[in-house]
């Protein structure tokens, strides 16, 4: 794996097969309209500090566990486990959006596995 260009305008992520994302889509239909199931954010709004610490989890072999789902007023998401690890190596916790509706956007799933997003529904 080629080093990691520091860039705080962007993100890193491991992107789904399509295979992963038809599995996911046949476990439930999503709740809104806007279907993602696209990718897991490893880093975003990264320091160049943290640059070690995020390219520790892209050299692994990843195994990614998703093992909890969360449902809130216009956002649905699952969270998900990297090499056991639940919080990524910057600033959140690894989780993919599912769905949202128009009111809402993926940052919005960010903050409902988090805690700072009303919580309808949530099964671990």
């Amino acid at each position: 794996m080629e080093s990691i260009i520091f860039d705080e305008k962007h993100y890193i992520a491991f992107v789904l097969t399509d295979k992963c994302r038809e599995k996911l889509l046949s476990l439930r239909k999503p709740e809104y309209e806007h279907v993602l199931l696209h990718h897991i954010t490893i880093a975003y709004g990264y320091e160049q500090w943290e640059i070690p610490r995020i390219q520790e989890v892209l050299d692994s072999r990843p195994i990614v566990k998703i093992f909890g789902y969360y449902l809130g007023e216009g956002v649905e998401a699952y969270r998900a486990k990297i090499n056991d690890k639940v919080d990524r190596p910057v600033n959140s916790v690894y989780h993919l959006t599912i769905s949202h509706d128009d009111q809402h956007t993926t940052n919005d799933a960010n903050k409902l596995v988090t805690g700072q997003y009303p919580l309808i529904w949530s099964r671990h």
